[in-house]
């Protein structure tokens, strides 16, 4: 429903249409990093077994693929936090849950304290308990 809400914004769309550029700019990075991934370095620069054929067109790939991945990789991040970063300020203020794994729960600090209301409460308020 909030992202039912966001989309139906004016705002959303205004603000939308002013990154226009930059995403597009970024479809196209995308685009070119797939079309060299899929067509051009199996066809013509690597083998199947690994083997570079044109150790020209490779030493020019290489650093242009790798600079278009940081790129888009680094633009994937940032747009990951901002979509993420509601969803986790969500699931950071729960304290029925705990980031933490196995064995080091006892470091999450509104971890323990549910846990002992929790304990608490189902000794004083369960009725089988209350009936001993």
């Amino acid at each position: 429903w909030m992202n039912a809400l966001l989309v139906s914004l004016p705002q959303f769309w205004s603000l939308v249409w002013t990154f226009r550029s930059w995403l597009m700019f970024y479809g196209m990075l995308y685009a070119t990093r797939y079309f060299m991934f899929r067509r051009v370095v199996p066809r013509y620069v690597v083998t199947s077994d690994g083997a570079i054929l044109e150790r020209q067109v490779w030493a020019l790939l290489f650093p242009t693929l790798m600079l278009l991945n940081f790129v888009v990789g680094l633009t994937s991040g940032v747009i990951r936090i901002v979509v993420l970063f509601p969803f986790l300020l969500f699931q950071f203020f729960r304290v029925d849950i705990t980031f933490l794994p196995d064995g080091l729960e006892t470091w999450d600090w509104s971890f323990q304290p549910f846990l002992s209301l929790v304990l608490h409460a189902h000794t004083r308020l369960n009725p089988v308990m209350c009936a001993m």
